[in-house]
């Protein structure tokens, strides 16, 4: 394998009409090397590529980069890809660095398929599709992360492999979008602008966005798929959670975050009734035991504590009477925990029953 070490050497390759690059181990150090826009067709095949790589504004009619290592970022930077042999990349390995798009336009039909390739993080940025494209990759592996950032797509947009990370902010779908068995243990759809409905077979989602959750839930709706909403607004209210948490203010001093920390507490949102249950009795032992102290004397506390568990079932009925101890003779304070007691007791039932009709409040 031949090693290219300054950019005059390099330059020497790129004199022709086409650009060919063949056994090669392009290793200029951090020196960008830069492919000029007069490069209709170009290959690059069994080599290594060291630094970094600018395919700047050509038109390419066939890009084949084949059986190649990469170590350090390579960018087609306002580029147009007129047909799908304009890119082709098979048995590509990115050690370091990334696979960058930025102000491209893909004109025609595309399948991208990153089978046999090996991506750290793919983006797309400003880019335009002008024609239906699909995303797809056979195997089980994660693709790293693919992201696309203010995007266009004309057509029919279709993804159907798993990622760690899929980013399309601020992107817009003029048609159809499609998820297809896809699984994400990240997705961000902030800004993104729809025309018609999204598909959504066999989708899942680890973690995301606020953003992305209320759209989903949204969109399952719109299909009246009330499960699979009620799961996405779980996560919604959940990544509201983390968002109001991020704001660090103390629970106290937010009225948004004692609200979403309660429902989260009592009935997880409103998917889990056992939750609802142990909040209820929880806050009932709690109420109960600080209404004991206080008409009570400190001292005979222990000793009469087991005899006052028929109180106690009274106590979880929250119109029980203010004087239902009354051979203890309630005092003022006693009165108030009695009085916010019932409220919290009646908001862990409210919760409970919230939650065993989940599905049916849609």
């Amino acid at each position: 394998m031949d090693r290219i070490t300054t950019k005059e050497h390099f330059e020497e390759l790129i004199k022709g009409e086409d650009l060919s690059i063949r056994n090669k181990w392009i290793d200029c150090g951090a020196v960008i090397i830069i492919i000029p826009d007069k490069f209709e067709n170009i290959e690059i095949v069994d080599s290594k590529i060291s630094s970094p790589l600018l395919f700047k504004g050509c038109n390419l009619a066939k890009c084949s980069i084949i059986d190649v290592r990469v170590f350090h970022q390579m960018i087609f930077q306002e580029c147009n890809f007129d047909n799908h042999e304009s890119l082709i990349l098979k048995n590509v390995s990115f050690m370091k660095g990334n696979l960058s798009f930025i102000g491209c336009v893909f004109q025609t039909f595309r399948i991208f398929n990153f089978s046999s390739n090996i991506f750290r993080w793919t983006d797309f940025t400003n880019c335009t599709f002008n024609d239906r494209v699909t995303f797809t990759y056979d195997t089980l592996k994660f693709i790293k992360v693919l992201a696309f950032k203010e995007c266009t797509f004309e057509d029919y947009v279709e993804f159907n492999f798993s990622a760690d990370r899929l980013d399309l902010e601020n992107s817009n779908f003029n048609k159809s979008l499609k998820f297809y068995n896809s699984e994400f243990r990240f997705l961000n759809m902030e800004g993104v602008r729809f025309e018609n409905i999204i598909g959504l077979k066999g989708i899942k989602i680890s973690n995301g966005t606020q953003e992305t959750f209320r759209i989903l839930k949204h969109e399952f709706l719109s299909l009246n798929n009330r499960i699979d909403a009620f799961k996405y607004f779980k996560l919604e209210m959940e990544a509201f959670r983390k968002n109001l948490k991020r704001d660090k203010k103390r629970w106290w001093n937010s009225s948004d975050r004692l609200i979403i920390e309660l429902n989260r507490l009592s009935n997880d949102y409103s998917n889990d009734w056992k939750r609802g249950v142990f909040f209820t009795i929880g806050i009932g032992v709690l109420f109960f035991t600080l209404y004991f102290l206080a008409i009570v004397e400190k001292e005979k506390f222990i000793d009469e504590l087991p005899s006052s568990i028929g109180y106690f079932v009274k106590f979880l009925y929250p119109a029980h009477s203010f004087d239902f101890m009354e051979e203890y003779t309630p005092c003022g304070i006693a009165y108030i925990i009695d009085f916010v007691g019932r409220i919290f007791i009646g908001y862990g039932y409210y919760q409970t029953i919230q939650a065993f009709r989940k599905f049916g409040k849609w």
